[in-house]
Order: C-alpha cells, then structure tokens, then sequence
C-alpha cells in the first residue's frame, strides 16, 4: 500500500458507500471523511450505529479499512485515504425486509457513489430476490453519471460452495474472499465459480469510540473475516477510481482482475480461476501501473522545514 500511496491516495471526488451496521461518525479518524448517509432501516438520513445492539461496531470497522483518514496524527490510515466515505445503515439485530436491501443500492445511485462496499450477507443460502439483482445492476450499470459503480461483497465465512445464484454470483458484483497474512487459505472463506479475488484480513481498523466499542481505546485489532477482506478491496478500488475516473465499472472489474497477482496456493482451471482464491490476490500497484503507466512515483512535497512531507502517515 505504501507504493500504492506513492502514486495516488485516492481524491475527494470518488465516494465509497459502507452498507451495514452504521457508522460512528464522530469517529476522530473518521469525522473529516463523512458525507451524509442514510438510515435504510428507520427510514432517516442518520447513519449513526445503534447502541447496544449485537455487531454494532461491525460498519465502523468496515469504514476504516476503507478511507480512515491520514497524516492526523491519531490511529491508522484507510486504503484510500483521500476519498470520502458515506455509510448506510442497513443492519441490526432484527430480519429486515428485501426492500431496505434496494433503498440501501437505491441511496448509492442517487448519490452518484463510485464504489459500494458490502461485508454482508442473507443468514441462509438462498438465490438472490429479483427485485435485489436488478437494483445491484442498475447500480453497476448506471451509476456514476453513466460510468457505473463498482459494487464489492464479501464472499461469507461458512467454509461453503456459493450457489450460481446467490448474492456474490450476481453479474454487477465483485466478490472477495480472504487470505491470511501467509497468502494461504483461510478456514472460513467461501468458495465457488463467484468468488473473484482475494484480499487479505484487514485486522486492526476503527473502533466506535468509547464505551460502546469492542475495545477500551477507538480501535480495535480484533477484526477480520472476509468481512475485513471486502472494504481492503473497496479502498484499492477508490484508488484506481481516482487515478482513472473515467472508466466503466465494467472496465475498473476486469482490471482489477487481470492485474491480480497470483496466489501461490491456488490451483487455478483452464481459464485462471481458483474456487478458493479466484482469479488472485488483489494488487493495488500493478493496476495503477496499467492506467498510470510505468514512471516512478513523484517524491513527496517537502514542507516548511525542509523535511517530506507524510513521514508520519500511519501504516
């Protein structure tokens, strides 16, 4: 990520919806990188978690891993930390309807968002609802002013085959599994002909704040899954958003995909696929490579003092 870096951390204009629990906003490495959001669930523009319910820090994990902001001097840094983020609360501890679902891909349309991250799932197995599939293909097809929008889903932690008609196997996503920070196999991980590539376990990320946390501090280094796996991808994503806006997302799927980097375990078919490990391991610098081409990346501004500027970004 640091070379990433070196050539792009990402740009204001490419947004990043979080679907899940809500988010802290108020969060200190957070706070600067929020635009408004919406309550799918109490049908409000409030994003914000709900205390005391079960997972609730889950969506505040999921943002950090995104675009947590850096050079703040507090915490960590988001894979794409120049971008900015909206969250959308979509889950808690009750069934919820499909429609929330559709109002939650609906939000990111009207917003013009550019990449929709996604680290959930329905409880059980079961083919995708129609009225879902095509509110997720209108997202990828039309929005972004036309150019469409990258929408990326955990592939599930049930050590199971993903169903050909399942969520993860709709056409307008991009599914990412998980590898431990060996590149192998994790043990939750599904698996199946949807899964696209693999990203590793985004462990130590946001925290709520306070009390309401999983920890005693703003973080917590107790993430993972590929619930974690799916907003490190996200945060690649804005990177290459902000480096080529004007692709399709069509064209951000595919390039992502071809500049994946081999996974030294995988066993991959005729076509380059691996049920467990997909096409590979996501690559944030050979896909910038590609659309921004070979040259070294610039040196950092120097500041006031004469010292370069960002020796302190967080790691």
């Amino acid at each position: 990520m640091e070379e990433a870096w070196g050539r792009t951390r990402g740009d204001a204009a490419t947004s990043i919806v979080v679907v899940d629990t809500g988010c802290d906003l108020d969060h200190p490495d957070l706070a600067a990188k929020m635009d408004p959001g919406r309550d799918v669930i109490d049908g409000d523009d409030d994003p914000t978690y709900k205390p005391g319910e079960a997972g609730v820090s889950h969506g505040t994990a999921c943002a950090g891993l995104v675009a947590a902001d850096t050079d703040n001097g507090v915490g960590i840094a988001g894979g794409c930390p120049a971008c900015r983020v909206r969250c959308v609360r979509l889950l808690d501890d009750e069934p919820r309807p499909i429609s929330q679902s559709v109002d939650a891909f609906e939000f990111a349309l009207q917003v013009n968002a550019s990449i929709v991250s996604n680290s959930w799932g329905y409880a059980e197995p079961m083919p995708v609802p129609r009225v879902v599939e095509d509110a997720i293909n209108r997202l990828f097809e039309a929005g972004r002013d036309g150019k469409g929008a990258l929408i990326l889903f955990a592939a599930g932690n049930d050590d199971r085959e993903i169903g050909e008609d399942e969520l993860q196997a709709v056409r307008g996503v991009l599914t990412v599994g998980a590898v431990n920070h060996l590149e192998e196999e994790t043990s939750f991980t599904n698996r199946g002909t949807s899964v696209d590539l693999v990203a590793p376990t985004g462990t130590l990320t946001t925290d709520i704040a306070g009390r309401e946390g999983d920890t005693s501090d703003d973080y917590t280094s107790l993430f993972g899954g590929t619930s974690s796996a799916c907003p490190v991808a996200a945060g690649v994503a804005g990177l290459l958003v902000s480096a080529a806006p004007d692709l399709t997302a069509g064209e951000l799927y595919d390039l992502m995909i071809r500049t994946a980097r081999p996974a030294p375990y995988a066993a991959p078919d005729e076509s380059g696929h691996d049920p467990i490990f997909g096409y590979g391991i996501i690559d944030p610098v050979a896909a910038l490579r590609e659309v921004l081409g070979d040259e070294p990346p610039p040196p950092p501004p120097l500041d006031g003092e004469g010292e370069h500027a960002g020796a302190e970004a967080e790691q």
